[in-house]
């Protein structure tokens, strides 16, 4: 997350406030300060876009408005981060994982596949697979290592496929397949490093 220091200079702090989740910091917040773009419609000025200040980590994000209806927001950039955070995870995970959620929530499907693949890649590594091995060999070694629950095996098999397709075949990745990647790879983030780090606080 970037914090960014100093003010917004001529920034409108008596407008409309805006909700919105922020992309950056992932608080769901209400600016106080913004930039507004308007529209004159039969001489009557509303509001077309807006440049929204967050007030907490002051990063600016646009909200796109429908302009028939009363603060409608059509698209926010950047989007709202998509996927759960999954506490507890090596710095080098949480870099890669961030980075799919981003890909994803912005529509760069392919992308976003692509790095899930990577990701169990970095994850087998981090459990202590050898490094500069195939992609086969870390999927292998999270299975025959019992890293992935006998029931979970299934989520790594569609990260490992949908990877593949992205990787070494012409089609994109969709949006629905995509979606699923996400959420199969925070299941998966959660089993191997969030459950057992609660688990181990319980027990001191």
């Amino acid at each position: 997350m970037i914090k960014i220091k100093g003010h917004w200079i001529d920034t409108d702090k008596n407008a409309n406030s805006y909700k919105f989740e922020c992309s950056n910091c992932n608080n769901k917040v209400a600016s106080k300060s913004a930039y507004y773009n308007l529209v004159d419609n039969f001489n009557f000025s509303v509001t077309a876009a807006v440049i929204a200040i967050c007030p907490y980590c002051d990063f600016p994000t646009l909200l796109i408005q429908d302009l028939s209806k009363k603060d409608e927001v059509l698209q926010q950039i950047p989007s709202p981060r998509l996927g759960s955070k999954v506490p507890y995870l090596p710095s080098d995970i949480e870099d890669i994982y961030n980075e799919i959620q981003i890909c994803i929530s912005n529509n760069a499907f392919t992308a976003g596949v692509i790095l899930a693949r990577k990701l169990l890649m970095n994850v087998a590594v981090s459990q202590g697979a050898k490094e500069n091995e195939s992609f086969y060999y870390y999927v292998k070694f999270l299975d025959e290592e019992n890293y992935i629950p006998k029931n979970s095996k299934g989520w790594v098999d569609i990260i490992r496929g949908k990877g593949n397709d992205a990787t070494h075949k012409i089609p994109s990745i969709d949006k629905s397949d995509a979606y699923s990647i996400l959420e199969f790879t925070s299941m998966l983030l959660r089993l191997l490093y969030e459950f057992p780090a609660k688990l181990n606080q319980e027990k001191i």
